[in-house]
């Protein structure tokens, strides 16, 4: 390649790359602003999305939490996140997990979740005596 073919094709690159960042630095601004001028509801556990049920589901190496989430408030969320804390005989936390469930959840609808856990055959998923699942976020969808 001669010199000015290099060039040329570097400041494309650059280019590229610049506008890239500045695509997602407008979606992300577009988001957050389309939130804020619906009142900006902000998830919290009066939001009334709760954890209907769920139950556990062991391999040797991995834990699953399967179960449902019932939106018992006024208000409709998407986004919902949900998470599992599995902790040892003594109470302290020895794994973290989570999923966030895709699509709007209006008042009165129920969504079925599963969160993994993954471990390895070499370093499988620490032992735990119990867990307790939560949902811990959401994004507005009104």
């Amino acid at each position: 390649m001669d010199a000015p073919v290099r060039a040329s094709f570097g400041r494309s690159v650059i280019t590229g790359v610049g506008f890239g960042i500045g695509l997602v630095a407008v979606v992300l601004v577009a988001d957050y602003a389309r939130d804020w001028f619906k009142g900006g509801k902000q998830f919290s556990d009066k939001a009334g999305v709760i954890v209907k049920e769920h139950r556990l589901a062991r391999t040797p190496n991995n834990a699953s939490v399967i179960g449902q989430v019932t939106n018992t408030g006024g208000n409709a969320w998407r986004y919902i996140k949900i998470t599992a804390e599995f902790q040892n005989a003594a109470g302290a936390m020895v794994e973290k997990c989570g999923e966030t469930i895709d699509g709007v959840l209006r008042p009165g609808q129920t969504r079925s979740f599963k969160i993994d856990c993954y471990g390895q055959k070499d370093r499988p998923m620490p032992e735990f005596e119990k867990y307790s699942v939560a949902v811990t976020d959401g994004l507005a969808a009104d």
